[in-house]
């Protein structure tokens, strides 16, 4: 019988099976966390639920705040220049959308709906103000103006409502809704890292 491991000789086979054994192990500690919570609250963690958190959006929303942990984003002046940098980027995404037909009929996008998802000034200085402590406290408009470019705003509202619902992240619902991590999502999300690190030997 050959050699089943002989399939995975290649580094970049090595590579997609790390990645595929990270982000199950990323699934699976995101499922027994919701279910815990939900569980805790004397209820099941429906089928709904389950369609929600087990999605790609949910990786997104996780990457977005581990770089929120890692980058310090609560100081201002790290956040200040990340807002900055956004807003470059969406006027790059911008100009190409109005340079190319074929960009716009392929990702289904109009110069105006980009513009929407940068920050002006006002909002800028809302964000820097809100800034708590060391976690970073942010309405739901801007976590999908700061993901715009891989998932709409209706898709990042769901999202965001089915991690709260799972206890994934904090959500408070007054004439804003402001998000603030509990400090899981960046944890299941290093842990992906380092597995994937781990098994080419990379000091996370």
């Amino acid at each position: 019988m050959a050699d089943t491991s002989d399939v995975f000789r290649s580094p970049q086979l090595r590579c997609l099976k790390a990645l595929k054994a990270a982000k199950s192990a990323f699934f699976r500690d995101i499922l027994f966390h919701a279910r815990s919570h939900v569980k805790g609250k004397g209820e099941e963690l429906d089928r709904e639920r389950v369609s929600i958190i087990y999605s790609e959006n949910v990786m997104h929303v996780a990457e977005l705040f581990y770089l929120f942990k890692e980058l310090e984003m609560y100081r201002h002046e790290n956040m200040s220049e990340f807002i900055d940098l956004h807003n470059i980027d969406v006027e790059n995404m911008k100009n190409e959308v109005k340079r190319d037909d074929a960009y716009r009929i392929i990702f289904g996008v109009e110069a105006q709906i980009i513009d929407m998802s940068k920050f002006s000034e006002g909002q800028k200085r809302k964000i820097l103000s809100n800034l708590v402590g060391d976690r970073v406290r942010l309405d739901q408009t801007d976590i999908a103006n700061f993901l715009s470019g891989i998932m709409s705003r209706e898709a990042c509202r769901i999202t965001i409502v089915g991690l709260a619902e799972c206890g994934l992240v904090d959500r408070s619902v007054g004439l804003q809704a402001f998000i603030t991590s509990n400090g899981s999502l960046e944890q299941y999300f290093s842990t992906y890292l380092n597995a994937i690190c781990g098994a080419y030997h990379v000091d996370p």
